[in-house]
């Protein structure tokens, strides 16, 4: 039986070899001259409006949660919740895969409620699989006006009929879990549709802004992708994984994958700054403060 220590040490060496290794494909298939010309004319007011947008999917995503531990019998209020969700971005700096910034939850919960551990974790599961649904509804619509290549009405009949059963599917599945409410669900449901469609639109205001006006669905379609990518333990906190997966992608289709990268790596830095909002929270203390005696 392998020895854990040794088996965690090995994980993190493989991790980093895989970052380098998405560093160095994405590195052969770039004309680098082309992308830092396109990198240079990106203005300030681009970025900004990109990370405000960014952290209002993030509130929303904070408020989806509060939901789900609602069903659980925690009650956080939300600027408790918004507090909990930036200190587990904040984790998952130098977590991999977002299990930093959902083990450090259900911690922080455990200290003061008194529900099961294993409860906790399938109310954040179960917003998990719910934010994948509304990334499922946006890529879907995505795929639809990609208006890259033709699609046959039945093929487009056939996608939404199993995106709905897939969604029936899970709504059972939520209902058998926590006895939602069909209101509850709908309501958790539009807004993971939210979070999925604002950082889509951040996807677009970046590629528009570095120059490629035709392809924002088919972007949109592969950044979704790669998102779902990014967050398998892959690599050390998916570096690498997005972009490797935005560049091959592209060329894939026949798309010069340079506006591509340059979105994925201003989304990442856009991210690791938002993370770094966290900071703020656990350096001056702000931790979520629990609705105690509801």
């Amino acid at each position: 039986m392998i020895n854990p220590t040794l088996f965690r040490f090995l994980s993190f060496f493989c991790k980093i070899g895989l970052s380098l290794l998405a560093i160095y494909l994405v590195y052969i298939k770039i004309d680098w001259n082309a992308f830092f010309l396109l990198w240079r004319q990106l203005n300030l007011f681009i970025l900004l409006w990109v990370f405000i947008l960014y952290n209002i999917s993030q509130v929303l995503s904070a408020l989806r949660m509060r939901c789900y531990l609602a069903l659980i019998d925690i009650d956080l209020d939300r600027i408790s919740s918004i507090y909990l969700c930036y200190l587990g971005m904040f984790y998952n700096l130098f977590l991999p895969g977002g299990i930093g910034g959902d083990g450090y939850k259900v911690y922080f919960l455990k200290r003061f409620y008194s529900q099961k551990t294993m409860l906790i974790v399938k109310a954040l599961v179960g917003d998990r699989l719910n934010g994948f649904s509304g990334l499922l509804v946006i890529a879907f619509a995505c795929f639809c006006f990609n208006g890259l290549f033709e699609i046959a009405s039945y093929q487009y009949v056939l996608l939404l009929l199993c995106m709905l059963v897939g969604i029936l599917g899970y709504a059972l599945l939520q209902h058998w879990l926590f006895v939602f409410e069909l209101k509850s669900f709908l309501f958790s449901l539009c807004l993971s549709i939210t979070v999925q469609a604002l950082q889509g639109l951040v996807a677009v205001i970046l590629v528009r802004s570095l120059g490629d006006l035709n392809h924002s669905f088919i972007y949109v379609f592969i950044f979704l992708f790669s998102s779902i990518v990014s967050q398998l333990p892959l690599s050390m906190g998916g570096l690498g994984t997005r972009e490797v997966t935005m560049v091959y992608c592209l060329n894939y289709l026949g798309i010069d994958p340079n506006a591509g990268l340059a979105m994925a790596l201003i989304f990442f830095m856009c991210q690791t700054l938002s993370n770094c909002l966290g900071l703020f929270c656990y350096h001056f203390k702000l931790e979520p403060k629990p609705v105690l005696g509801n």
